[in-house]
């Protein structure tokens, strides 16, 4: 269970990322919560026990739906 005793917003481009796809990610990560995601300016914010680590971000952003060819 994460602690959220120090818990802060944080964000990733929105670009070909869905909503429900932060969601899960960060559910996999945190457990079954809420976390406030809200999109603001291109960037998909949340609220989270601790900012994502450099990997955590390189593995969201990997989730991101590909355009047709």
């Amino acid at each position: 269970m994460a602690d959220w005793s120090n818990a802060t917003w944080d964000s990733i481009p929105a670009y070909r990322l869905s909503k429900e796809t932060v969601d899960a990610f960060l559910q996999g990560l945190f457990g079954y919560y809420e976390f406030y995601t809200r999109l603001s300016t291109d960037y998909w914010q949340f609220w989270i026990p601790y900012k994502l680590t450099q990997a955590q971000r390189t593995q969201l952003m990997e989730k991101r739906t590909r355009g047709s060819t």
